[in-house]
């Protein structure tokens, strides 16, 4: 069987789009051994995920994802912003409003322009799980002693659970070492992903998640607006800000602390191409 596809990114997260619309879905048995031989880095094509569209009758496409272990996500935002540009640029939407559905329900998702979209996020949660709305206190109760020095950790709950820690400069150094102590620090009863930021003004900030090695589906959309949250609470920044991944921005808006986060921001296309694969193996593995 050949399946053409799409690599689109998503800041560094990439992720592997097949168009299924009109065309018959591979046997829901042999499923998840197509998405794990796909995403393989070395001997597969390489991605942190597989998102595939279908045919919806209320939506313009419906839209499953997959982890690189071939297990079905109910929640993703980054293969949302892939699927709505490649809709988008291959007309299968109209010029503003494109809908998908997704196990979560039908998203709408507004495009700005050719390249970037307008996506919500949800509500923001605090560690106990409550509405994230006012600004926190300054002294989280969580610190990080690390080579004599405390760094105070604001925890934000998006879908996934930050930690975020606030630099003045670029932590170029120590990131990695930084990650790693407070992935093992047990500052949460559950995992949670650490998040540096960088702040620059009132509505412009820089950050950088840091993902467990082996992490699966890596939500950059997600970490962009567990930054701004943070940043926001904490009283730093306004609650519309650009955050800025690399060379990638994400513009945050959470004006009404009552109502969701919305991100605009794009994915861009890395290549194409088509994947062969022999069905018969799948039924004996």
């Amino acid at each position: 069987m050949n399946l053409p596809f799409y690599k689109l990114r998503v800041g560094k997260n990439d992720t592997l789009l097949v168009n299924l619309m009109g065309d018959a879905l591979p046997d829901e048995e042999i499923l998840p051994f197509i998405v794990r031989s796909m995403c393989r880095r070395h001997r597969g094509i390489g991605a942190n995920g597989l998102a595939i569209l279908l045919d919806h009758p209320e939506a313009g496409a419906d839209l499953r994802c997959f982890n690189p272990r071939g297990e079905e996500l109910k929640s993703f935002f980054d293969p949302l912003l892939g699927a709505a540009r490649y809709l988008f640029d291959s007309g299968f939407a109209g010029t503003r409003a494109i809908t998908i559905s997704t196990p979560g329900g039908i998203k709408s998702v507004e495009a700005i322009d050719s390249a970037n979209f307008r996506i919500s996020l949800g509500k923001p949660l605090d560690i106990e799980g409550n509405q994230l709305k006012e600004m926190i206190s300054r002294d989280t109760g969580r610190y990080l002693s690390l080579d004599g020095k405390t760094y105070p950790v604001t925890p934000v709950v998006l879908g996934q659970l930050f930690g975020a820690l606030f630099f003045n400069t670029h932590p170029r150094k120590g990131k990695k070492k930084t990650g790693r102590a407070l992935a093992k620090a047990g500052l949460f009863a559950r995992e949670f992903h650490p998040l540096f930021i960088q702040l620059y003004s009132d509505d412009d900030i820089s950050f950088w998640p840091w993902w467990k090695k082996g992490y699966g589906l890596r939500e950059t959309s997600l970490a962009a607006g567990a930054a701004a949250v943070a940043a926001a609470v904490r009283g730093f920044t306004s609650r519309s800000l650009m955050t800025r991944c690399g060379k990638d921005d994400f513009y945050i808006e959470w004006k009404d602390p009552e109502g969701e986060l919305l991100l605009t921001g794009g994915a861009e296309y890395v290549f194409t191409g088509d994947y062969y694969f022999d069905e018969e193996p799948f039924y004996s593995e």
